[in-house]
């Protein structure tokens, strides 16, 4: 009885933990990809800039990199590889 209830308070204490970890992660996550290099990487002109254009195309491009079928969709595991994710935004470092 007494190593279930030590389990049941382990497993609570790490759930609890975990979601204050959350939006940290989440917040580290937007921190990273809307960034100085994210913006440097879509500014192709050098202007100082990111016009809607330029937005667009990055995306675009980063888009055709995650559609490895070239489909001109992405399913689901296409969409959520994470191998994919870190090639597409390696300018994060």
């Amino acid at each position: 009885m007494f190593k279930q209830l030590k389990a049941i308070a382990t497993m609570g204490a790490m759930t609890v933990a975990l979601m204050a970890a959350a939006p940290a992660s989440a917040e580290n996550f937007q921190e990273r990809v809307w960034s100085a290099p994210m913006m440097t990487a879509m500014d192709k002109n050098k202007d100082g800039v990111v016009t809607r254009q330029e937005f667009l195309d990055y995306m675009g491009a980063q888009f055709d990199m995650m559609d490895a079928k070239k489909a001109g969709k992405l399913n689901k595991s296409e969409f959520m590889d994470k191998k994919m994710m870190i090639k597409t935004y390696d300018i994060m470092g």
